[in-house]
């Protein structure tokens, strides 16, 4: 179907939003790694509801611009970050969670190239 006014059609549109959410990933990924370094320094509450919104968008939004993985990768960091309110051995969860956001970091700048 193709708009009368702007001779798009439906599909090019779609890419066009799927794209202009692309083009976001490098910032985001940005803003994660900054908080993180802040908190890793210093835990902060502020800085770690920051953080944690930005990479729950991602788990909420990645799958439906097609990136499945994307959203799985978001979801397990946070689920590592719940666990650090609870956590008896927050050392170990720090790992946990380091080796978690490593991996969402790397895959925010794959997908944004």
């Amino acid at each position: 179907m193709i708009n009368e006014t702007t001779g798009e059609s439906i599909k090019e549109k779609l890419e066009k939003v799927r794209q202009s959410y692309i083009s976001t990933l490098i910032e985001k990924r940005n803003a994660i790694d900054t908080h993180w370094s802040v908190l890793k320094e210093n835990a902060d509450e502020e800085t770690g509801t920051k953080m944690y919104l930005i990479i729950h968008g991602i788990a909420g939004s990645a799958e439906t611009f097609g990136f499945p993985e994307l959203t799985k990768q978001a979801r397990s960091a946070l689920d590592y970050i719940k666990e650090v309110n609870t956590a008896n051995s927050v050392t170990r969860l720090t790992d946990e969670i380091n080796r978690e956001l490593e991996k969402l970091l790397v895959l925010l700048e794959k997908l944004s190239k």
